[in-house]
């Protein structure tokens, strides 16, 4: 029994069915042979962008015997290309076909592995050791007796000191710091004697000193009595004009009252606010998308096609 292709590119049924149902719609099918996934194993992820997405979150959540399984959408078309993955919707089930168990191929031989083959290290005997016989003293030569041959050593005979003509006690002469620089005998010098001062006189000074003849005193004349006032009469108003009452003149104005608000503008409006505030019109709210998200789960059992009921 063989599908037309062309039922794949009608619309993918909702995912809105409880996950245990068993309905047509719910199985993948190749051929006669229907698949039906295991919904406790199910992976949620983002909605892939290429077929290739798709293939990755297959091969890592279950693809555990088999790269790159098949994949069917909602259990009903296999998917192999790239404007399969375009016909998903939100909600949309991919079952991932069990793989068969491949046989483990033998490993990858580098060059390095074929040139230099290990080979089985042989286990080497312990040697042997000879049994000692009894010591007898060595009567041979050996090479470093040959190469090494030692000869006499002559005792020398104690080396004297030099002879020297310089005497051994006494002076021997000057230095030449004493040379150059000879002592002279210098004569003393006289004590200094103190002078004698002079006569101490009791005589009194008759002379003018440079603080008199520049600061002259002069005779200090009487102070003038003060002439007496005349009784004050009366005390009288001022009758004149003042300056600063000139200038500053004072105007008799009526004394302000309490400013009152204007009524216009700070009455209280207690009906509703129907503007549109500054920050509302800056910040629009915009409605956020939902997350587009696609179910994949892997392959639980198989059915044959005419089992339920399909022809």
């Amino acid at each position: 029994m063989a599908v037309a292709e062309s039922s794949y590119a009608q619309k993918s049924p909702r995912s809105g069915r409880q996950e245990n149902d068993l309905v047509p719609s719910d199985l993948a099918y190749d051929g006669d042979v229907l698949l039906h996934g295991d919904s406790s194993r199910r992976v949620t992820v983002a909605m892939p962008q290429s077929f290739q997405e798709l293939q990755y979150h297959a091969n890592r959540n279950f693809a555990t015997d088999k790269v790159n399984p098949r994949m069917f959408h909602h259990g009903r078309n296999h998917m192999h290309h790239h404007h399969h993955v375009k016909q998903l919707q939100h909600g949309d089930v991919v079952i991932v076909e069990k793989g068969q168990r491949v046989p483990s191929q033998p490993p990858g031989v580098t060059t390095h592995m074929a040139d230099y083959v290990p080979h089985p290290l042989e286990e080497r005997a312990a040697p042997k050791l000879a049994q000692a016989g009894p010591s007898a003293p060595f009567h041979g030569v050996s090479s470093y007796a040959n190469d090494y041959v030692e000869h006499p050593v002559k005792p020398r005979k104690p080396v004297a000191p030099p002879a020297t003509n310089w005497p051994r006690a006494g002076r021997t002469g000057d230095t030449m710091y004493k040379t150059q620089y000879p002592r002279h005998d210098i004569d003393p010098r006289p004590a200094v004697q103190p002078q004698p001062s002079m006569p101490i006189r009791n005589v009194p000074f008759y002379g003018d000193t440079s603080y008199k003849n520049d600061y002259v005193k002069h005779p200090i004349r009487p102070r003038s009595s003060r002439a007496s006032k005349a009784p004050r009469g009366m005390p009288a108003p001022f009758e004149g004009t003042t300056t600063y009452n000139t200038d500053f003149q004072k105007y008799h104005t009526p004394r302000a009252g309490p400013t009152r608000p204007y009524p216009s503008t700070l009455r209280p409006d207690t009906g509703p606010f129907e503007g549109i505030p500054e920050y509302k019109r800056e910040y629009i709210k915009h409605p956020l998308e939902e997350k587009v998200l696609v179910h994949l789960e892997p392959e639980l059992t198989r059915f044959r096609g005419s089992s339920l009921g399909r022809t």
